[in-house]
């Protein structure tokens, strides 16, 4: 039973994570299709690929959630620059689900180590990002 409350908690945030990454490829194929940004199809991509990865309990799950966040925190500077609101829109959802992954309680099961490393650093520098957009 014990063992169980884990699990469970990983499976809710897998399940988050593919519904938030269904949502942004159903609006990013009509953004694309409408001659916009493939970003968003992208991110739905990645977001619906990280929470299958959690849901499996791959070691490998961090590590492309810090990609994702990475790419996305690359796209948004472009895209807006250090304007914090415009950044914050596009980097909430994986910013918090990052956050919620780096946790050793969600990151142990899911191997940890580097991976958790990986996603905390990617994490800390988004937050420095946005503290800086901030400050401006």
């Amino acid at each position: 039973m014990a063992g169980e409350r884990p699990l469970r908690r990983l499976q809710v945030v897998a399940a988050l994570l593919v519904l938030v990454g269904l949502a942004l490829l159903a609006g990013g194929v009509l953004l694309a299709a409408a001659g916009g940004s493939a970003a968003y199809l992208l991110a739905g991509i990645g977001f619906a690929a990280s929470g299958v990865m959690v849901w499996r309990r791959s070691p490998h799950a961090l590590t492309l959630h810090a990609v994702l966040l990475a790419a996305l925190l690359a796209w948004s500077l472009w895209e807006v620059g250090l304007d914090w609101w415009p950044l914050a829109a596009r980097l909430d959802l994986v910013f918090v689900f990052a956050l919620v992954l780096v946790l050793p309680w969600f990151a142990r099961p899911l191997g940890g180590g580097r991976g958790q490393a990986v996603l905390g650093a990617v994490a800390g520098i988004a937050a420095a990002v946005a503290i800086a957009a901030g400050l401006r």
